[in-house]
């Protein structure tokens, strides 16, 4: 069943995402991952752990992060993790992005399908999701 109009899911995003979410108790703070997952679409896939120099990436949870187009919503600025030290301990392309609202476990915010892909080569490479690549829509 759809989630009423455009403008109805937008407000809905409105209310995880950006100024007015943090105004009424959402995370000032998001925590993106990276992840790989067979089924990209439809199944959280699983999260490198720490080797290589992988951390979630702090954003803030604010207007300025978010360009909003109902039904959804895409980041404004590119999302640029540290400088790898090595291999993730996933070396297959990273297919996904996650939202938490902590450094580690915590609650899963989001999650949708990165296209492109995020490969890590080796030291010394930059994972980046480019603005605009990552989308949160709520399609019907």
């Amino acid at each position: 069943m759809p989630f009423g109009s455009n403008a109805i899911r937008l407000q809905a995003l409105k209310g995880v995402f950006g100024d007015g979410a943090v105004s009424i108790g959402a995370p000032a703070t998001l925590y993106v991952a990276l992840l790989r997952s067979a089924t990209p679409a439809t199944v959280l896939g699983t999260e490198p752990d720490s080797t290589g120099n992988y951390a979630r990436k702090a954003i803030a949870n604010d207007d300025d992060e978010f360009t909003y187009s109902a039904p959804g919503l895409t980041n404004t600025n590119e999302i640029r993790w540290p400088q790898t030290t090595g291999l993730y301990s996933i070396t297959d392309p990273l297919n996904q992005w996650a939202i938490y609202d902590n450094t580690a476990g915590g609650n899963l915010i989001a999650f949708g399908e990165l296209s492109p892909t995020v490969t890590v080569t080796g030291a010394g490479d930059e994972p980046v999701i480019p603005a605009g690549d990552f989308d949160l829509s709520m399609d019907a």
